[in-house]
């Protein structure tokens, strides 16, 4: 069955599937291994989970992604890690005072949402207090 990661950590996920069920899933280690990425399940991965008999899950296949929003990696210079995947649209949260954001932190973050072919949003908070 299929189904889109909704939460990723440390090799355990959440998936809603098809449905509209959510479940927790497993991977597998050569799945894993056989998508060839550094980040081989984000958030917005669909993939395609195999049930067993004890009611658990592995996700036994990552499809192609539409698109992704990656960040540089900390531990590897001139890597790249994935964030996200998948993804439509882009709610930018930013506080308007204290601490007011960086204009040039705003634009970075609309031009990679836009380059992905994203819809981007944006949202200031803390207005009442200029």
């Amino acid at each position: 069955m299929k189904g889109t990661v909704l939460q990723a950590r440390s090799g355990h996920f959440v998936v809603m599937q098809e449905t509209g069920e959510k479940i927790e899933a497993s991977a597998r280690k050569k799945t894993m291994l056989a998508s060839g990425r550094k980040s081989p399940v984000v958030v917005g991965d669909w993939v395609e989970l195999a049930f067993h008999k004890d009611d658990s899950a592995t996700i036994e296949k990552i499809y192609p992604r539409k698109n992704s929003i990656q960040r540089g990696s900390e531990n590897r210079k001139g890597k790249l890690h994935t964030i996200v995947a998948n993804v439509d649209s882009a709610l930018l949260v930013f506080a308007a005072d204290k601490p007011r954001s960086r204009i040039q932190a705003i634009d970075r973050y609309i031009v990679t949402a836009e380059y992905q072919h994203a819809e981007v949003f944006l949202v200031f908070n803390k207005w009442d207090r200029l």
